[in-house]
């Protein structure tokens, strides 16, 4: 796994050279995988009775795939900054994963709900759930709220077809989240907005006593979309939001700008989906996975992507969970573990976004030295 990882890494590495040289645009088409690739997937153009999807404009786009506003200018340099960050990640990593077993997961998913998230070199991204694929819970900040994000639809879902609540410790990180992300002394009197009966059962049972789930209306074809206006959002703490569930859209793309300047104000947010379906029969609804373009600035974006195994994931903190801590160790030419080779490119990828050139050539250098060489003959695989 960590020769494949290496190798991995050597064609994103190519990929970048060319942007080195060429200045070219790292912009990417958002519209996710091609759904004529799903045997079983539907077509979304045969669904007659959907609503007209809600004109994605109307909302915050990103300009391209790596958060433009992660302008953490903090270089490998600046230890005392660097180390004053790791102590205050960790004082989050603590509260939102108390109680909360090493492997806190175990289990495989039936199918294909669960992807992963990618994290950037924003200087408050923090993996909370990893395993040697990638992350599958991140905690970071938007303006002055917290947000934490679950990378498949499953961590919150509504339905027992596919779900993790009631899992291993997913019922005790999902409380601990949302005490996290009230910001408020005392979490069980915050009130809190939810995409479903199935969550607010959860937070109810764990002592938070105002919790309400959002209305859904649209309620045909692909979109049965939950209330998250700014009237609804109002007076609220924290906000439960499930993007989507298999080929329903339950995030009206309109709701992006409600959504942001509720966190941006100071709420708090915790948000899942699966960015794979969306690819799949929703692409048409916005312009990039609606959970990207409200996270937009956290340095959290989820991969369209399928992880269903779940059972050796991990709720570590070491001195490398922090995506910072991550680069500098690469740079310095420390060794990494599989796990933190799968978080490696979107850090490596934002540093180029953050012209961060000089210690983007050192890990270019490192990495291209330490790629094995490719086979030159069919006997020599």
């Amino acid at each position: 796994m960590l020769s494949l990882n290496k190798n991995l890494l050597f064609l994103i590495a190519l990929t970048l050279c060319s942007t080195l040289v060429s200045g070219c645009s790292s912009e990417e088409d958002p519209g996710g995988t091609d759904p004529s690739d799903a045997s079983n997937a539907s077509d979304p153009s045969d669904n007659s009775d959907a609503p007209e999807p809600t004109d994605p404009s109307d909302s915050s786009e990103p300009s391209d795939s790596t958060d433009p506003s992660d302008d953490n200018d903090t270089s490998c340099s600046d230890r005392e900054t660097f180390q004053a960050r790791i102590q205050e990640l960790q004082e989050s990593f603590d509260t939102i994963t108390n109680g909360v077993g090493e492997y806190p997961l175990g289990v495989s998913l039936p199918e294909a709900t669960n992807g992963t998230l990618e994290i950037t070199l924003n200087p408050h991204a923090l993996p909370l759930v990893y395993d040697d694929h990638g992350v599958f819970a991140a905690a970071s900040k938007l303006g002055s709220g917290r947000v934490v994000a679950f990378s498949g639809q499953d961590f919150i879902s509504s339905g027992d077809r596919s779900t993790l609540l009631g899992v291993g410790d997913v019922d005790k990180l999902l409380t601990n989240a949302a005490s996290w992300a009230s910001q408020l002394e005392v979490p069980a009197d915050a009130s809190v907005l939810v995409a479903n009966d199935a969550v607010a059962s959860v937070l109810l049972s764990s002592g938070f006593t105002q919790v309400a789930v959002a209305d859904a209306f649209l309620a045909s074809g692909l979109w049965e979309v939950r209330d998250w206006s700014a009237e609804n959002l109002a007076g609220k703490d924290l906000a439960v939001v499930q993007v989507n569930e298999w080929g329903t859209l339950h995030l009206d793309p309109v709701d992006i700008a409600n959504l942001r300047a509720f966190v941006e104000n100071g709420g708090g947010l915790i948000i899942a989906g699966s960015a794979l379906h969306w690819s799949w029969w929703l692409s048409d609804s916005a312009s990039d996975f609606p959970a990207n373009l409200l996270l937009e600035g956290t340095g959290i974006r989820w991969n369209a992507n399928d992880v269903p195994d779940l059972s050796d994931a991990r709720s570590t903190f070491d001195p490398l969970s922090p995506p910072d801590a991550l680069w500098c160790a690469y740079i310095a030419g420390e060794e990494l573990d599989a796990s933190q080779f799968a978080r490696l490119p979107g850090v490596f990828d934002s540093a180029l976004q953050m012209n961060r050139t000089d210690e983007v050539n050192e890990a270019l250098t490192r990495m291209i030295l330490e790629t094995p060489s490719l086979p030159v003959t069919a006997s020599s695989p």
